[in-house]
């Protein structure tokens, strides 16, 4: 940090987003010991390793669940991320007696085919909800549920996606949402 401009001080991922003024880089602070806090009113929390990975996906529903078997079978590492269950909006944005709008063998999800006897029923949403949890505990996939995502910015080589559990830095970033 001591070598960096003040341009890029307030990017330091360790700073409150409270901090206003900026140091020159000459007196730019150091981080406080590891796993540890700095005396109250300081702008360092305790000290966190931004979480890298290749790929963030941001939505736990049909879609991320689909790109996130593809990156396992891919052996790509990732992370999907989630604002509260899987398969959020389907479990709070949706009428209790909505039934699906396609047949149901039109909705089975990544490397799985419809299981159910009513091929060609409508799926009512409580039983697609437990098909996508199903599907999530099947594939192992890496979820971070109850995470919700502030923003996403863009720098050469790499995005970082601030969450309201910290920051995350990856090659790549899939919007399922």
């Amino acid at each position: 940090p001591g070598s960096q401009d003040a341009s890029n001080f307030l990017d330091w991922p360790f700073l409150s987003k409270s901090v206003v003024a900026v140091p020159p880089a000459a007196t730019a602070p150091s981080l406080p010991p590891k796993n540890k806090l700095r005396s109250p009113g300081c702008p360092f929390r305790e000290e966190t390793r931004m979480k890298r990975t290749t790929t963030v996906i941001i939505g736990a529903g049909q879609c991320g669940l689909a790109m996130s078997v593809e990156l396992m079978q891919r052996g790509v590492d990732h992370l999907v991320l989630e604002r509260g269950k899987i398969a959020n909006s389907w479990r709070t944005e949706r009428w209790d007696s909505l039934r699906l709008l396609s047949p149901n063998w039109l909705n089975g999800l990544a490397g799985q085919d419809y299981k159910g006897e009513d091929q060609n029923g409508f799926m009512h949403v409580r039983d697609l909800i437990a098909t996508f949890d199903t599907a999530a505990a099947q594939s192992g996939a890496p979820i971070q549920t109850e995470t919700s995502v502030l923003s996403v910015a863009g720098t050469p080589g790499h995005y970082t996606v601030q969450t309201d559990q910290g920051a995350i830095q990856s090659e790549s970033v899939v919007m399922a949402n």
